[in-house]
């Protein structure tokens, strides 16, 4: 049986701002025309306000390279060259070194969590930074920003996009070049028991990569809480929508999305606005210094899974249950 979803909400005291106040975004314009490293941090919003190709129209117009967050997954489909992966804790390094060394950060619909900044206080410590959120409370809250835009993330970005000047991709080449350095070395590191071969076991991220190449990348997938929503996040290849039920902590919500077919979860955490510690641009991290915020567990040396635990010995299994895997390599 299918959900059913009311087609207006009605809440007492909700009265929402849908428009961006036209002063921020010109500002916002002002200051992507200024950067010289630019990068913007996709999150929820993102595909609540159906505003994905809107994101991909200001990412190609300035040349702006898009991160995601674990909600903001499928936000821009990953095989444009823009598209940069999921950042935080659990997310690659090469997208947290894209973060600490951006001198604008443009956050559309995502909160700032802690496992998106790590120490807030060297978060982003080059950047300015530009929210776009509905919700007012969402702003501010956990870090200080300093162009807050409320509004709806589709309305804002069709305002924004034509004040926005076009930029050649020959001059942001040796910005995006040095990404993609950080890259080929970032997916060449193994990272939380996954991400190699051992012993002739199948690990994690090559079974999820390969349910994502033999779905074609056009399917609804799910993942319960914990560290198969990580896995599913890096390797998935999205092209479409996921579901998850993220930071709601759900232990159970695997079968429920699977027969809905999406399936989210939202929560709140913290009143602190924490004031991030700014640092002189030319102090700018370089491509093997990720800065003082780098996220520890994203740089951590994969641990050795015990024997008959841990995502090999998971692959393993899954070899002999479907049928694409039965022919990888032993």
């Amino acid at each position: 049986m299918l959900a059913e979803h009311p087609d207006s909400v009605d809440l007492p005291g909700f009265k929402p701002t849908f428009e961006g106040h036209p002063r921020q975004i010109r500002l916002a314009a002002q200051e992507i025309a200024r950067s010289e490293r630019p990068v913007i941090l996709a999150g929820h919003g993102v595909l609540i306000a159906d505003a994905t190709e809107e994101l991909r129209e200001l990412a190609e117009k300035a040349q702006i390279p898009v991160a995601h967050t674990l909600l903001g997954v499928s936000a821009m489909d990953e095989t444009n060259p823009l598209s940069l992966g999921f950042v935080g804790m659990h997310g690659w390094k090469h997208v947290n070194k894209t973060i600490q060394s951006a001198d604008l950060l443009i956050a559309l619909g995502m909160r700032f969590d802690d496992r998106v900044t790590g120490h807030v206080p060297t978060f982003a410590p080059y950047a300015r930074i530009v929210h776009v959120d509905i919700d007012p409370a969402e702003i501010g809250k956990n870090v200080a920003v300093e162009i807050p835009i409320v509004g709806d993330i589709k309305r804002v970005l069709v305002a924004l996009i034509p004040q926005v000047e076009a930029v050649a991709p020959e001059a942001r080449a040796a910005y995006l070049a040095e990404i993609a350095a950080w890259r080929a070395e970032s997916q060449k590191t193994p990272w939380h028991g996954s991400g190699a071969w051992r012993n002739g076991q199948l690990s994690a991220d090559f079974v999820v990569s390969r349910i994502g190449d033999a779905t074609g990348h056009d399917a609804t997938i799910v993942a319960d809480v914990g560290q198969n929503q990580m896995w599913t996040a890096r390797y998935g290849g999205f092209r479409v929508r996921t579901a998850t039920s993220a930071p709601a902590g759900s232990d159970d919500g695997l079968r429920p999305a699977g027969r809905n077919g999406r399936r989210r979860g939202t929560a709140r955490q913290g009143n602190v606005v924490h004031r991030r510690r700014r640092r002189p641009a030319d102090d700018r991290a370089g491509a093997d210094d990720p800065g003082p915020g780098a996220h520890p567990a994203s740089d951590r040396v994969a641990q050795q899974p015990q024997a008959g635990h841990g995502p090999a010995v998971a692959g393993t299994r899954l070899r002999g249950q479907l049928p694409f895997l039965a022919s990888a390599r032993p």
